[in-house]
C-alpha cells in the first residue's frame, strides 16, 4: 500500500508485528525518553503513522499517541487544525521521502502546542478573574489547580 499522493510504500503486513514491537521498544528507550517531550511525541507520531498498522485510522491513532505522550509530560492536548491539514500531510510525506526529516512536522506540532498552551492560559486567566463572580465552572477549575499544582 502506498501513502496517498506520495511514493512512500508502507511496510508489508508480515513485518507489522516486528515493526510494532520495535516501536514499543523505542518508545521506552533511554534515547527516546531523553528527548524534549514535544520532539518525543512528534517522533512517536511519525514512527507510528509510517508503520501504518491499520487499514484506517492510523493518523487519528498517531495523534492520540502523540497527545498521550504530551499529557504525560504535563502539556495540554494539541489539535492539528484542518487549516493546516495539507501542510501536515505534506510534512509526513516529506519525512517519509527524505530520510526521516521531521523539521516540517515538528514545526506544525510546536505551533499546535503553543496554541494549546495559549488557550489553556487564556482559560486560566478567565477562571481566575471569574473566581468571585459566582461562575461555578471557573471556580471548579481554580479549586482543581489549587489542589493539584506542585504535586
Amino acid at each position: 500500500m502506498m501513502a496517498a499522493g506520495t511514493n512512500y510504500i508502507y511496510p508489508p503486513h508480515y513485518l507489522l508485528s516486528q515493526l510494532m514491537a520495535d516501536f514499543v521498544i523505542w518508545l521506552n528507550s533511554n534515547a527516546a525518553l531523553t528527548l524534549h517531550p514535544v520532539e518525543y511525541a512528534t517522533m512517536a507520531h511519525y514512527r507510528f503513522v509510517s508503520i501504518h498498522p491499520f487499514r484506517d485510522g492510523n493518523g487519528r491513532t498517531a495523534r492520540l499517541i502523540m497527545n498521550l505522550l504530551l499529557i504525560r509530560a504535563g502539556y495540554p492536548i494539541v489539535v492539528i487544525n484542518n487549516q493546516v491539514r495539507n501542510d501536515y500531510i505534506n510534512a509526513l510525506a516529506y519525512g517519509q521521502q527524505n530520510q526521516d526529516d521531521l523539521s516540517g512536522l515538528f514545526d506544525l506540532v510546536c505551533d499546535a502546542v503553543i496554541s494549546s498552551l495559549v488557550e489553556t492560559l487564556r482559560l486560566l486567566v478567565t477562571a481566575s478573574s471569574s473566581r468571585e463572580k459566582g461562575q461555578v465552572f471557573y471556580q471548579e477549575i481554580i479549586d482543581f489547580i489549587d489542589k493539584n499544582v506542585g504535586k
